[in-house]
């Protein structure tokens, strides 16, 4: 006899219920990251759009029809780094949640970025899971 299920399916199902028709901000400059990223966001029910870098990210945010609900945000980008671009889209929208991930270690940086409301950090990689986790979690405490 197989033991039933713990949960899980109900908690991933509200998750996706959660998380759907939601629009996120990637800004990456890591050709290679950014598709990734944006399918992963994707299969997750969330819609998209991608931005190469800080200033393209600003630019797109403004010009964005509807409502951008959640940024996530590369800390390590040629030009405009993560921590600009967090401070510069903040100044647009100041409780705006973002979801900052780096592949390496936090630092002094991402941790004055965190003493922020709706901030968090991911080090990559990271599993599906965890990144659903964190942007349901952002999500809630921005409704």
């Amino acid at each position: 006899q197989t033991p039933a299920p713990v949960q899980v399916e109900g908690d991933r199902e509200q998750q996706a219920n959660h998380l759907m028709g939601k629009t996120i901000l990637v800004v990456d400059d890591d050709d290679m990251v950014r598709p990734v990223m944006t399918e992963l966001l994707e299969s997750l029910g969330l819609r998209t759009i991608a931005a190469d870098g800080g200033a393209r990210a600003l630019a797109m945010f403004e010009a964005a029809e509807g409502p951008v609900d959640l940024v996530l945000l590369d800390m390590n980008m040629v030009g405009m780094d993560g921590a600009e671009t967090f401070r510069r889209l903040r100044e647009v929208q100041s409780d705006l949640p973002v979801l900052i991930y780096s592949g390496f270690a936090q630092n002094a940086v991402v941790s004055e970025m965190l003493q922020h409301r709706r901030c968090q950090f991911l080090r990559k990689p990271f599993p599906l899971r965890t990144l659903g986790d964190a942007l349901s979690n952002l999500l809630e405490t921005a409704e």
